[in-house]
């Protein structure tokens, strides 16, 4: 259980049907880089060329994608791109197929949810917390659906903040148990780059 805290506590990812994987790495031009690392170590893989430090922390490996092995009928895509890239990834994605995107990030804490199908965005939730007043604020659009109704009993993760990790409740609902996070964690991923001309533009995104 530890893994996926530590993986999902701040990250952003989206899950969508197994057989769209192909489309989206080709639509996206990624390149491959490594394919044989475990999911629960890809972070030692970088795409930078300079160390990691205090300047370059909220872009650095920006470009990388992480695509996990299949889970079920599904495959997690995740990376810092998503954070910008979440609609046009998304609404490609989901022209033929519903499609899941996630953020969490605990620190802070924020947590959002975004359900895309047939092109459109949906269904958005996010949570958010004024720590002063310790409330939390849900602001929420469209329908809510089905996998969302009813007691959310298996939110209590003994963490903190419950409530931001709803997403690992949602992926529970269509079938990503956290025993099968824990075994695709520890399964080999496939790790890609962005064309350059996009990780320029995310990273003046950040920077503005």
């Amino acid at each position: 259980m530890n893994s996926i805290i530590e993986n999902f506590s701040r990250n952003n990812w989206i899950v969508v049907r197994k057989e769209k994987v192909e489309n989206f790495i080709n639509n996206f031009n990624l390149e491959l880089l490594s394919k044989d690392k475990l999911w629960i170590n890809a972070g030692v893989v970088s795409i930078e060329h300079v160390p990691l430090d205090v300047s370059n922390y909220v872009y650095y490996d920006v470009g990388k994608i992480v695509i996990s092995a299949p889970i079920n009928d599904f495959v997690i895509i995740e990376g810092k791109a998503i954070n910008v890239m979440s609609k046009e990834f998304c609404t490609f994605l989901s022209i033929n197929a519903d499609v899941y995107r996630f953020t969490i990030d605990i620190w802070i804490p924020n947590m959002v949810f975004e359900f895309y199908s047939k092109g459109i965005l949906l269904r958005s939730c996010e949570f958010s917390v004024d720590i002063e007043r310790e409330e939390t604020f849900i602001e929420e659009k469209g329908a809510q659906l089905s996998i969302e109704e009813g007691e959310a009993d298996f939110l209590d993760m003994k963490y903190g903040y419950d409530d931001f990790y709803y997403p690992l409740g949602i992926m529970n609902r269509l079938g990503i148990k956290n025993i099968d996070l824990e075994k695709a964690l520890n399964a080999p991923c496939s790790i890609y780059r962005l064309e350059e001309s996009r990780i320029e533009k995310i990273k003046n995104e950040f920077e503005n």
